[in-house]
């Protein structure tokens, strides 16, 4: 059974742009380091955006090229499960920021 919280405290996120080192951060390392300081800050839910495959950096992820694909420059579809089930084993939701309205066509 799943105990959801009873109010959501969010906290939206990049995982590229969360590495205090100056480059692009890896689901792993976001996980390990930076998701155990969400959580002792209280957030019950993390929001990730910019997740989906998408070929402009800068865009923050939103010209999005594959619906069906997270984003390869951050690690493997098995480090964002590692991620999500880091989140999950802290009690934490997840929602995964999906927008429609963008595509490569835009650029």
């Amino acid at each position: 059974p799943v105990n959801y919280p009873k109010s959501n405290r969010i906290y939206e996120c990049h995982v590229g742009m969360s590495s205090e080192e100056g480059k692009v951060n890896t689901y792993r390392n976001f996980a390990d380091e930076i998701l155990p300081r969400i959580k002792e800050n209280g957030y019950n839910t993390l929001q990730i955006m910019g997740i989906m495959e998408h070929v402009y950096y800068a865009s923050f992820g939103y010209h999005v090229t594959n619906f069906l694909a997270v984003s390869s420059r951050f690690g493997t579809p098995d480090d964002f499960k590692y991620l999500v089930d880091k989140a999950h084993e802290n009690g934490m939701l997840v929602v995964i920021d999906c927008v429609h309205s963008l595509s490569l066509i835009h650029i």
